[in-house]
């Protein structure tokens, strides 16, 4: 998403990162936008941003939910023993 991002719009990478994490945590503050310049006929920014969002929400879910288990599986196996 940030590659786009920087590509697509110009953005310092570091902005691009920002927007990243905070799209992909569900956070969406709303400074910025697949839309910067006003122009709702980018048509591949938006279709980029539907299946970015998608699929890395989901992906964004899972990695929390495994970094998570951590914790519990060690607790697991400490009761086991």
């Amino acid at each position: 998403g940030a590659v786009f991002m920087n590509f697509r719009f110009g953005w310092p990478w570091i902005d691009c990162w920002y927007a990243s994490v905070i799209t992909l945590s569900t956070v969406g503050y709303g400074d910025y936008s697949f839309d910067p310049a006003g122009k709702p006929d980018d048509t591949l920014a938006l279709w980029f941003a539907s299946a970015w969002m998608l699929i890395g929400t989901v992906c964004f879910g899972s990695a929390l939910v495994g970094i998570a288990s951590i914790p519990l599986e060690l607790r697991e196996k400490q009761l086991a023993q």
